[in-house]
């Protein structure tokens, strides 16, 4: 496989509610970013979701549709289970499942 291939960022199709989201998968930086932002070393919990989804939600060709500084935005304006449907969709993407950091 093709360094290219490694490098390409994944976006991802969500539909909740009727409606289709996108996200971007996780890279490191971001998981190590979410981590020490959220004081945990798991993404369990709903600062965790929220961190998530502010980082990954985007447009279909992967642009980011919350910057860092509208995670309050995404806390306090954003029903919460597209957050949980987001963050979700992310973590199993992200080969961040029911094995993720802080579950073993």
């Amino acid at each position: 496989m093709s360094k290219g291939a490694y490098l390409r960022k994944r976006v991802i199709t969500i539909q909740h509610g009727g409606e289709t989201y996108y996200a971007r998968t996780l890279v490191g930086e971001n998981l190590e970013e979410i981590l020490k932002l959220d004081g945990s070393e798991s993404l369990e919990g709903v600062r965790a979701s929220c961190l998530v989804c502010c980082r990954c939600a985007c447009d279909e060709d992967g642009r980011r549709t919350f910057t860092d500084d509208e995670l309050s935005v995404v806390r306090t304006e954003v029903d919460f289970a597209i957050v949980s449907a987001v963050a979700k969709a992310v973590m199993e993407a992200s080969g961040l499942g029911d094995d993720g950091p802080g579950k073993d």
